[in-house]
């Protein structure tokens, strides 16, 4: 799914996450110390990357959820995983209530 986001990879510059292309963000808080604010930037930077391993993750699911048979705990637990990593991403797409 083509996402609306900017495209990574992003970098970590002191407290602001940058692309190729300019600041995407800066990490930013009244009541954080200096550490907090960078790993928050490291954590934020990392996002396109954890997002497109989790679609992986999916395909891969999707994959193995193939050779289980139906009502076995290793389907309902692939069909599990598959919801709950389907949510995460919408939530980064923005289409999440959460």
């Amino acid at each position: 799914m083509k996402t609306k986001f900017t495209e990574g990879p992003w970098v970590v510059s002191g407290s602001y996450i940058k692309c190729e292309k300019g600041h995407i963000a800066q990490s930013k808080a009244i009541f954080l110390n200096n550490k907090q604010l960078i790993a928050n930037a490291h954590l934020i930077a990392a996002a396109p990357d954890m997002y497109k391993e989790i679609e992986q993750d999916i395909l891969w699911l999707q994959r193995l959820s193939e050779d289980y048979v139906i009502g076995s705990y290793e389907l309902r637990s692939c069909i599990l995983r598959i919801k709950t990593k389907k949510s995460l991403l919408a939530k980064a797409r923005g289409e999440s209530n959460e």
